[in-house]
């Protein structure tokens, strides 16, 4: 897929989006304070925003003429190429990966579609079991370690105590699991 950039509805001229899921500040020039300010071109680096459920959906912050605002990256791909969401439809993760923000995996849909997908997915603010099975290997294989544990952690848009519950089979992950072939 072919990378393309869009104007942010609201930021034009200084933010866009792309359909592969990234964000960049465009260069300008503003006036501050009776100076002229030079921005350059930017990809913006995202920061994990806490969902309802506990997940870490990526967000930035944009500044425009109202101040800045942190806003979630898979609104601004949606509202940029597809455009703003009809009363009552909220952005559904099609592969149920909040950190996968590309435009073929992100839809408008209704909150009985999105808890559909979670379903679906296994997304409770955790991991499937059979990411959970391929993480006790990784981490039973590579002998543990708390940098491997951070690692797994960001990979699988997880918390740490996440893995160790997981290495050390509690709560919900106390049994045994078919783990998902590695590549």
């Amino acid at each position: 897929m072919t990378e393309q950039w869009k104007d942010i509805p609201g930021y034009a001229g200084l933010y866009e989006a792309s359909n592969l899921g990234t964000i960049r500040r465009k260069a300008h020039r503003r006036s501050y304070r009776n100076r002229v300010v030079r921005y350059d071109q930017k990809v913006m680096k995202p920061v994990g925003k806490g969902g309802r459920d506990g997940s870490k959906y990526l967000a930035v912050c944009l500044t425009g003429n109202r101040g800045a605002k942190l806003h979630y990256v898979h609104r601004l791909i949606l509202e940029t190429f597809v455009g703003q969401a009809s009363e009552g439809l909220e952005c559904r993760h099609l592969d149920g990966n909040p950190h996968n923000n590309r435009l073929d995996n992100l839809a408008w849909g209704s909150r009985k579609q999105n808890m559909d997908d979670r379903a679906e997915h296994s997304r409770n603010g955790s991991v499937t079991f059979q990411e959970a099975a391929t993480i006790r290997l990784i981490m039973e294989t590579a002998g543990g370690g708390r940098q491997l544990a951070e690692e797994l952690a960001d990979e699988y848009g997880c918390g740490k105590s996440t893995i160790y519950n997981i290495v050390n089979r509690k709560g919900r992950y106390a049994r045994e699991f078919t783990p998902c072939p590695l590549s």
